[in-house]
């Protein structure tokens, strides 16, 4: 294959090698002998003649052989354009009508598959954002069929006025919200007990013993306002209700709902319920009161009246248990308190509550990391 592709390169080369001698031959043979004659005739002018002819030839050769390689290298190096040549003068007019419908058919099924709010969901607020212009126009557009994809003619548009709805993903903040930036809500729902019980612990009396500044925590009272592993919200704000520190109204009974609907529903919460639960979750905490010492007192009596039963059944020899209020020995107390204090002062959480020292209205403040998308 070799020895073949060699013999044909030759005889190609050969053969226009043959062509240029041949051309060369007519180019100089009949000149030569023109000037040959004119010469023995003494017929100079013709000398003269035939040389001018052949000199304004070579130039003009020459100058269309230079125009041909400078727009061929001015063609191929603006490739690519930063423009399409589809404008009027630059294709012929069919082709201009075609492609100038081929773009607005393009921008039309763009300008429909962008999301938006459902026109069924609007209602009777549709008319604060479109005028009856601009209803039709979204009509026609709406009702565009297959075929028009066969037409050569350009698609009607609506206004630049769309009726677009809000694009988020349930269960979190959009990374471009002023406050709530990358917000994942169940990282903030879950912290709810925990926020609700450092706030019941944090109005706790203080211990009269206590020497330290501040005071300590009445013992009793911390470990009276625990929640129990075992209690969920709603037996914890009975719990706090049955103490009078928390009272069982609307709000409360609104808030446990929305709670537990956005805690253990397989659907996430979106951005309005959450800022819903959040209002809720802040009046739950300015409501909650002091314990009242009065009924810590109260339940002293009872335990101690509980105390002397069981003595008395315990020398008449029975074994019997009672109902014991103090759930948690010192220890257990110390351990818990600390827990939940990790939630109150915002450690290893996005929320904590506030203090003395937080310039915010708010009884809890949210501890967000900058996102990516919010510093563009």
């Amino acid at each position: 294959m070799a020895h073949h592709s060699l013999f044909l390169r030759i005889l190609y080369r050969s053969i226009y090698l043959f062509l240029y001698v041949v051309l060369c031959g007519l180019l100089l043979i009949t000149p030569g002998d023109a000037i040959q004659r004119s010469v023995e005739n003494k017929q100079w002018y013709n000398i003269w003649i035939i040389a001018s002819g052949y000199v304004v030839t070579v130039f003009i050769v020459a100058f269309i052989y230079i125009v041909r390689l400078y727009v061929n290298r001015t063609v191929l190096a603006s490739i690519p354009k930063s423009w399409v040549p589809v404008d009027k003068g630059d294709v012929k007019e069919a082709v201009y009508k075609m492609v100038g419908a081929g773009l607005s058919k393009s921008s039309a099924i763009a300008y429909a598959a962008r999301p938006r709010v459902d026109e069924e969901m609007m209602g009777d607020d549709r008319d604060e954002y479109e005028d009856e212009d601009e209803a039709r126009t979204r009509a026609r557009l709406m009702s565009w069929n297959e075929h028009a994809l066969d037409r050569d003619e350009p698609t009607p548009m609506p206004p630049h006025r769309p009726v677009w709805g809000v694009i988020e993903h349930c269960g979190w903040a959009s990374p471009n919200s002023p406050d709530l930036a990358n917000l994942q809500y169940n990282d903030v729902i879950n912290e709810f007990p925990n926020l609700i019980e450092a706030q019941a612990l944090r109005l706790a009396p203080p211990d009269p013993a206590s020497q330290s500044n501040p005071p300590m925590l009445d013992p009793e009272a911390a470990e009276l306002l625990q929640r129990l592993p075992s209690m969920s919200l709603r037996d914890y704000f009975a719990h706090l209700t049955s103490l009078g520190v928390a009272v069982m109204d609307e709000t409360v009974a609104e808030f446990l709902s929305k709670y537990e609907a956005a805690r253990f529903s397989t659907k996430p919460i979106c951005n309005a319920g959450f800022r819903e639960l959040m209002d809720l979750f802040a009046e739950i905490l300015r409501s909650i009161q002091p314990l009242d010492p009065v009924v810590l007192d109260h339940i002293y009596e009872d335990e101690d009246e509980d105390e002397e039963e069981r003595e008395r059944m315990v020398r008449r020899g029975t074994i019997g248990f009672t109902q014991m209020r103090r759930t948690y020995t010192s220890s257990q107390h110390s351990t818990t308190v600390s827990l939940r204090s990790r939630s109150s002062d915002g450690s290893g959480s996005v929320i904590r509550l506030a203090d003395s020292g937080d310039a915010s209205d708010l009884p809890y403040i949210l501890s967000l990391t900058e996102s990516t998308a919010t510093r563009y």
